[in-house]
Order: structure tokens, then sequence, then C-alpha cells
């Protein structure tokens, strides 16, 4: 999960009652707080009450197979339903959807990585992006696909791959 410090393209005014932090009060909260969050599939009971601070910087999350390592993650950028409090820099998100919450520069990138092996890079930003535009825009964003822009999937290193 990544937050990038990206101003929020929602709109800049506050709904009715919310409140909004400045820059300065934002420094003084956490990063991300989580209270008493809930998760279930189904019946099995996945994340009870987890509540967790986290100030800038950086953090990995460690634990056994089946501990909920993936489901917070996946709680805290709404691509499993939840009950509890979830914060970024003190607004609330719990509940909004996955679209809105990266919209906020809230990203959660798994370990699997997707790729085709034989289609070069340029071939697979083609096949999946909507114009061009968006291709040039994504070589902006990771410089360093551009660079292997001629190699294929399986050529490219973990991290290059969760880039593509």
């Amino acid at each position: 999960m990544a937050w990038f410090s990206r101003r929020d393209r929602r709109s800049s005014k506050p709904n009715p009652g919310e409140q909004r932090l400045t820059k300065r009060e934002v420094g003084r909260v956490p990063l991300l707080q989580v209270q008493g969050l809930d998760v279930y599939y189904g019946r099995a009971h996945a994340l009870q009450s987890v509540s967790l601070e986290l100030n800038q910087g950086v953090l990995g999350i460690v634990g056994r197979n089946g501990m909920g390592k993936t489901t917070l993650c996946n709680a805290i950028v709404g691509l499993v339903p939840a009950s509890g409090s979830v914060k970024v820099a003190g607004e609330e998100i719990l509940g909004l959807s996955p679209h809105e919450i990266t919209r906020l520069g809230i990203a959660y990138v798994p370990q699997g990585r997707r790729v085709w092996p034989s289609l070069s890079v340029d071939e697979t930003l083609h096949l999946v992006a909507s114009h061009r535009r968006d291709v040039e825009r994504i070589y902006t964003m990771f410089p360093r696909l551009g660079e292997r822009k001629r190699n294929g999937g399986s050529q490219l290193s973990g991290g290059e791959q969760q880039m593509l």
C-alpha cells in the first residue's frame, strides 16, 4: 500500500458538518488511523477489531500466512466490505469506493504480478490502455518502463512488473 502526496481531487468544499484539516494540522495527526476494523467473509470473522496508527514513513506488515495482512490492506483501500473507521490524514475513507480512495492518492499493489511474458512492455500497455495518451502518461510516471518498452514481461524485475 502506498500514500502519494497528491492533492485531493474531490470537491475542495467540505460536506455540511465535515471539517477539513489544515496542512499544519495534518502533520500532527497519524497518516493512517484504523480503529475497530472488522471484516467478515460470510460467517467467518476475518479481522476482529483491528486498531493501529501509522505516522509518515516506510512500513511493512509482517505475519504468518492466513493472519489477515492482505485482508487488512484490502479493507483499507475499499476492496472488501468492512466496519469500523479508517482515516487518512484525519479524513474518514471507510465506505468510499476503491476508485475514490485511489483519487485521494492511496494505492495498494498486491504481490501477484499478472504480466504477459511474451508481450513487450509497449504491447502490453497499448493492449490495456484506453488511449495512446494514457500510454505516454504511464511512461512519464514510470520512466523505467519507457527504458524497457521493448522487453518482454518475463524479462522485467519484480518491481518493474509491478509498475507494468
